[in-house]
């Protein structure tokens, strides 16, 4: 590039206006990351109120149910430590 356009008004613009552009995507894509963040905290939040409500409403079969996944969890290892031997 010649010497005198380099200096020229009109290529600092567009490196500028380049930047901007790049700055304005980034911005978007972080935008777009956060919002998947807040949706996946949101369904989270909404899960956790819903054992909650189920652990108050029932809490008897909430704790036999517990015991059962205990059980199951268990097995599943015992299972899995025979199949590998």
């Amino acid at each position: 590039m010649p010497p005198m356009l380099e200096h020229s008004p009109l290529l600092k613009m567009s490196k500028s206006d380049d930047n901007q552009q790049f700055t304005i995507v980034s911005a978007i894509k972080s935008m777009d990351k956060m919002t998947s963040e807040v949706t996946k905290m949101i369904v989270k939040t909404e899960q956790l109120a819903c054992d909650l409500i189920v652990n108050f409403n029932q809490p008897r079969q909430v704790d036999i149910s517990r015991e059962t996944e205990e059980k199951n969890e268990e097995e599943l290892k015992i299972q899995a430590s025979r199949s590998t031997d």
